[in-house]
This record gives C-alpha cells, sequence and structure tokens, in this order.
C-alpha cells in the first residue's frame, strides 16, 4: 500500500469529505480529515477500518455493540470488549475474547474465542475449526448448524 499511496492519495482526499471547517492533514501518521485517517496500513473511520485484512466495522460503544469482519483469508485479533462479533468470510483465521456473541458465517475458518462472561456462540457455515474457553462456571449457548465443523471446548 505504500508504494500505491501517492497515486491512490489525490482519489482518496477527493473521497474524504471532511465536514465544513475540518482540517485536511498529512505528516508521519498519514492523512486525517475529521475523523477519517489513511495510513501505512489502510483507511479508518470512526466506525469502519479498511485494511490488508480485510473490512471490519464497529457499532457504537457498549455492550450490544459490534464488529463485523468482511474478509477471506484474513487474520484478526478482536477484543469485543462485550460486544457481538460476526465473520461474514471463508478462510479467516480470527481470535476472539471478550465477546458476548459470536456468529461464525463462512466456511473453513479458524475460531479461537475466549468468553469471559456467559455469552452464544453460532456456527452457521461448513467446515470451520473452533476452539473456545471460558470459565468453569460461565455458561456459553454453543449452535453448530453447518456441516463438518469442529466446534469443541479447550
Amino acid at each position: 500500500m505504500t508504494r500505491a499511496l501517492p497515486v491512490v492519495l489525490p482519489t482518496l482526499l477527493s473521497c474524504l469529505c471532511p465536514p465544513a471547517g475540518a482540517q485536511v492533514s498529512v505528516g508521519p501518521g498519514g492523512v486525517r480529515a475529521g475523523s477519517t485517517v489513511v495510513d501505512s496500513t489502510g483507511v479508518h473511520t470512526g466506525r469502519t477500518d479498511v485494511t490488508a485484512r480485510g473490512v471490519s466495522t464497529r457499532a457504537g460503544g457498549g455492550r450490544g455493540a459490534g464488529t463485523v469482519i468482511r474478509t477471506n483469508g484474513g487474520d484478526r485479533r478482536v477484543d469485543c470488549a462485550g460486544g457481538r462479533l460476526t465473520v461474514d468470510g471463508n478462510n479467516n483465521r480470527v481470535s476472539a475474547v471478550g465477546c458476548a456473541a459470536i456468529a461464525l458465517n463462512g466456511n473453513g475458518n479458524t475460531l479461537s474465542a475466549d468468553f469471559p462472561a456467559p455469552g452464544r456462540l453460532t456456527v452457521l457455515g461448513n467446515r470451520n475449526r473452533v476452539t473456545w474457553h471460558a470459565g468453569p462456571r460461565v455458561r456459553v449457548g454453543v449452535s453448530n448448524l453447518g456441516n463438518r465443523n469442529s466446534v469443541a471446548r479447550r
């Protein structure tokens, strides 16, 4: 992405559309326009990150808020901070902590999850490998609705 940045930069700047009065700045940390930042890892707004690992979106903060990963072949670590995680993609490797609920909707994914509090794990795709951990008194509801999935508590 670093080599492409000089070519893509004018287009990105024209698309940022900062609010009236917002400053556009260019510095060692990348280009900033309002709450949008374009740096060496990708494009980041207050709610969406577009990086080489894929697209990740977040709802507002707090319990019930969520992270959505829409990519194929990504490698991600996610701290849900009590919210939800949805993986809509194939052949991803995801490590998740602190989720209240996880929905794995793709195929061929590897998911490792740690539940610090009661939660829900739903596997809707096929050929996924899921391992999850929770304390001895933490209940996690698990649904495996796909085919040839491996879902195991570790």
